[in-house]
């Protein structure tokens, strides 16, 4: 059921409540009319709720018109839904820790749209690592594709540097950003939700976190901002370590 169903079905049993509770109250009241007859109270009674009830199909117009109005607004606002971005386990080892006893799999960033319900939309991305290929279904869930990491039909960096601006392409080039930054990117511009940011570096120095903030402002206009953010977390296991 839409908005505008729920909100007449609503009105119209509200208009019901009004009818029968205005023809208590006459009932109620009946001496307060001076010598009227049971004949004559129940005219009164049918004259005034038909009077209600064509009054509420006369101005019901009003009322569907807000509701759709509503139902566009939410339509919309389910088109214009951020998407997320997310971590995919893979199953390969970066160098670095392939010495390690313990092993680490990779994982790599994913931008995922989401539907409607709030569900991430399927998609294929390749690992940024070993290329293989996965079939993103949900946030940090996804399945491998064995034997299909030649495949050329996922979306890569050259594709979505020919849908942004020239501007914003190089400096994503710039930072080596990846392809989920991109992604995310694209989607802010497609979808024109100006001002919204993306962290496109992240560092820590000093027991701090050290960020920088990519802000769209429009098509073509573009801040970015360095920002600063203590880590307490973390800080306060630092400082432990030290005391000990």
């Amino acid at each position: 059921m839409n908005v505008e169903s729920k909100m007449m079905s609503s009105v119209s049993r509200v208009v019901s409540f009004i009818k029968e509770q205005v023809r208590n109250d006459l009932v109620t009241q009946r001496s307060t009319l001076g010598d009227i007859d049971e004949a004559s109270l129940k005219k009164i009674c049918a004259i005034v709720e038909s009077s209600i009830q064509s009054n509420f199909i006369k101005s019901s117009g009003e009322i569907t018109s807000v509701a759709r109005e509503v139902q566009s607004k939410i339509t919309e606002s389910w088109f214009k839904m951020a998407g997320i971005k997310h971590l995919i386990d893979c199953h390969c080892v970066l160098a670095i820790y392939k010495k390690n006893e313990k092993i680490i799999n990779h994982k790599f960033p994913v931008y995922s749209k989401l539907n409607e319900r709030g569900n991430v939309i399927p998609k294929l991305v390749k690992c940024n690592n070993c290329e293989a290929l996965h079939n993103v279904y949900g946030i940090c869930k996804s399945e491998i594709k064995g034997g299909k990491d030649q495949t050329s039909t996922t979306i890569t960096k050259d594709d979505l540097s020919l849908m942004l601006p020239d501007k914003l392409s190089n400096l994503l080039i710039k930072i080596d950003a990846d392809i989920s930054t991109w992604e995310h990117a694209l989607d802010i511009i497609e979808e024109e939700r100006w001002n919204e940011q993306i962290v496109i570096k992240r560092d820590v120095i000093d027991e701090l976190q050290v960020v920088k903030i990519l802000t769209i402002l429009s098509e073509d206009k573009f801040k970015v901002t360095s920002e600063t953010i203590e880590d307490l977390i973390g800080l306060t296991w630092v400082r432990k370590l030290k005391k000990k």
